[in-house]
């Protein structure tokens, strides 16, 4: 009797085999240039989310254009801690890989954080479903206190033992979960406003086809 599992694997060394003749073209693509500029559009894919939230009527989500930039840079904050962390976890010794992941949590945190505080700044009252609504605890103790704070203040120490960089790594996966819940939750809060949603309706220079047709009405 054979197994799904041992369908699957047999399929998967099928696979391997019809490809392995192709291995010979590695040594004409440059693999790291092709990672690279694959950067973009991964960083573009990640933020697909808070566009698609942004382009919706509801105020928490659609007020500011920074949405996508905050669903991108939580991503690549979220994909270098992880992999951080099973690198810790493996107990493989790579300090040239774990400095590289290091550089680019430190940018990542950053960008994280200006892009949060420029959603805020941008939303402002449309924001009060998330900053002081029933998500707050999780945006502002799991997302920026969690995900932000303490992972910036751990990796300032100069000496980091492996407990600490998984309690770090783990602390950003966890700000990354509480900032994309208290965003999505929170939009529900939104929509229940209907003072915020009028007001947000209403014709504004930044919305020029809408504010040009209404204003030229008598």
């Amino acid at each position: 009797h054979v197994t799904d599992a041992q369908v699957r694997k047999q399929s998967l060394i099928e696979t391997a085999a019809a490809f392995r003749p192709l291995g010979f073209l590695r040594r004409f693509i440059d693999t790291r240039r092709i990672s690279a500029a694959g950067i973009p559009l991964a960083a573009t894919m990640a933020g697909y989310t808070g566009v698609l939230l942004a382009s919706t009527n509801t105020p928490v989500w659609a007020r500011s254009r920074m949405l996508g930039a905050v669903f991108s840079a939580a991503a690549i904050n979220n994909g270098a801690a992880a992999t951080s962390l099973a690198l810790s976890l493996s107990g493989a010794s790579n300090p040239r890989a774990a400095s590289a992941l290091d550089r680019i949590e430190s940018a990542a945190t950053i960008c994280e954080a200006t892009t949060v505080a420029a959603y805020l700044a941008e939303s402002r009252a449309a924001a009060k479903p998330l900053v002081r609504g029933r998500q707050w605890k999780q945006f502002w103790i799991g997302a920026v206190g969690l995900g932000l704070v303490i992972p910036a203040v751990m990796r300032a120490r100069r000496e980091q033992s492996r407990r600490m960089k998984i309690v770090r790594c783990a602390c950003a996966l966890a700000g990354g979960l509480a900032l994309k819940w208290a965003v999505t939750q929170a939009g529900r809060e939104s929509a229940e406003d209907a003072i915020a949603a009028n007001e947000f309706s209403k014709p504004r220079p930044s919305s020029p086809g809408w504010y040009e047709e209404r204003s030229a009405q008598p």
